[in-house]
């Protein structure tokens, strides 16, 4: 960067979640944010910005955090989602690898094959539960619209009312 060249950006100086969307047995969120708009082409951009701070709710996170660099933007606005990542494992399937592996191990000796058949009625009620139930996909936290170059947005709610965020211009040069 030369010395007359000025960078533009918004920077997430506070941000607080109600709720990360991620169950406590489950351990911290691993939240994310995805920036959209028009490129410096004025083709449409995302950018996907992890947080790997960000792993609590009800706490607030002052992460001074380049958002928007508005130097990769033709537009003077963006939009911001942010979501919780899930490592999409399924629950369903993996209990029922589980299961199968005890009926085997059952049916493999006299002394226990009788009791096999528990493990077929597990199977039989795993069989009859909606697969969405044992998915742990990504999960919707907030949206912000049209996030304006220049401006300071001070404990700002998202649209879903999930997350209050203060966002600051800063310039670099």
């Amino acid at each position: 960067m030369t010395a007359n060249t000025r960078r533009e950006f918004s920077v997430l100086r506070k941000i607080r979640l109600q709720s990360d969307k991620e169950k406590n047995i489950m351990g911290g969120a691993e939240i994310f944010a995805v920036v959209s708009g028009l490129g410096i082409d004025g083709k449409p951009l995302v950018k996907v910005l992890d947080m790997p701070w960000l792993d609590h709710d009800k706490k607030d996170y002052s992460p001074n955090m380049d958002l928007v660099d508005w130097s990769e933007w033709s537009s003077s606005h963006v939009n911001i989602q942010l979501f919780e990542d899930d490592d999409d494992t399924d629950f369903g399937k993996l209990a029922g690898t589980l299961l199968t592996g005890v009926q085997k191990g059952l049916a493999s000796s006299p002394a226990t094959t009788p009791y096999a058949a528990v493990g077929k009625i597990g199977e039989l009620i795993l069989g009859a539960m909606d697969p969405k139930w044992f998915k742990n996909d990504v999960d919707y936290v907030d949206s912000y619209y049209l996030i304006e170059r220049g401006k300071k947005y001070a404990g700002h709610a998202g649209a879903a009312g999930n997350a209050t965020v203060t966002i600051e211009p800063h310039t670099v040069g």
